[in-house]
């Protein structure tokens, strides 16, 4: 979870943490804060709704219910986050790698073409030139663009 409140907002809630905690059983501690902190801001709904549930049976929560609500509703979600960048990293990895391919097959087939072409100046063979510096051009163009799409 990505906290964004400003000092005098995040001081406001401190307040309000320090409040709560204060009426219930668990331990001063960074995880109840946490719990305590999102439920204060109003920023996790998923957490607020089980606070307010556990509230109906168990008016003072402890250790284990603080525990359980941050696993459930605090940590899961950033776990969630890290697995979906991760998802994310993984397909533009593949698509880099993809990408990296196709440009190294066309410089290949680029290199093989260049090679004909000196070939034919080499040799001085007239009807062959034409055709090969055509291909040379369009050969040129392709390596282009695979090498901005490589950029890209």
């Amino acid at each position: 979870m990505l906290y964004t409140e400003s000092r005098e907002s995040s001081a406001e809630l401190l307040r309000a943490v320090l409040s709560h905690m204060g009426r219930h059983d668990a331990t001063f501690n960074p995880m109840t804060y946490a719990v305590w902190y999102e439920y204060a801001a109003g920023i996790n709904s998923a957490v607020n709704q089980a606070i307010e549930h556990r509230l109906q049976t168990e008016p003072r929560l402890g250790n284990a219910a603080m525990a359980s609500l941050y696993q459930d509703h605090i940590m899961r979600a950033s776990n969630a986050n890290t697995s979906r960048i991760s998802n994310d990293l993984a397909q533009l990895m593949a698509k880099m790698a993809s990408s990296a391919a196709a440009t190294g097959e066309r410089a290949g087939s680029f290199g093989v073409q260049l090679s004909s072409l000196l070939a034919a100046l080499q040799t001085n063979d007239r009807t062959a030139l034409p055709d090969q510096l055509h291909q040379a051009m369009s050969d040129t163009s392709n390596m282009q663009g695979a090498t901005e799409s490589l950029r890209r």
